[in-house]
């Protein structure tokens, strides 16, 4: 069986094509590491990446994080910076996630979109080796859930290792 592409979660319409949405409107400073394409949890004005099960997102960060302190958004001018200070809002926003399992496997396992239901809320994992810094649904563990599929991903195979599905964040963790 083929794998499907593996990407950091993104953004999407439900219909699989790039969503417009509206970003959360908070400036932060971070002290912590995250990557652009990862979830981000916020906590005393600060972001951090969403752990391994879970936690309440805040956004889906643009950019990877720098140590610093940053410039409200309402005085900037459009540039790059505006992306890092405002990640994207979760709320009524549906995400494109490959699936993995508990061990974080890609490649192989029960990885295909046969091991998730429609409907069924599924918790947040890394993946393993080589995809450490994807956050990824995991198909094993329905026990913390995050990631709520609503649609199979049609362009992929449903015996394709590591497939995607079209997700939104469960209502407990917005």
């Amino acid at each position: 069986m083929p794998t499907a592409p593996i990407n950091k979660p993104t953004a999407i319409q439900k219909d699989g094509n790039t969503a417009f949405v509206q970003r959360a409107k908070q400036p932060y400073s971070s002290a912590s590491a995250f990557k652009a394409g990862q979830f981000v949890v916020l906590g005393s004005g600060v972001l951090a990446k969403v752990a391994a099960g879970g936690g309440t997102v805040y956004g889906l960060a643009l950019e990877d994080s720098v140590a610093t302190t940053v410039t409200p958004p309402d005085t900037l001018n459009y540039g790059t910076a505006n992306f890092y200070t405002n990640p994207l809002d979760v709320q009524d926003t549906y995400f494109l996630v490959n699936i993995t399992d508990g061990s974080g496997t890609v490649g192989s396992g029960t990885t295909t979109q046969a091991a998730v239901s429609v409907g069924t809320s599924y918790q947040i994992i890394y993946g393993g080796t080589g995809y450490t810094d994807v956050q990824m649904l995991n198909a094993a563990s329905s026990t913390t859930p995050f990631f709520k599929v609503a649609a199979l991903y049609s362009k992929d195979a449903t015996a394709d290792f590591n497939g995607r599905v079209i997700c939104s964040i469960s209502a407990t963790r917005q």
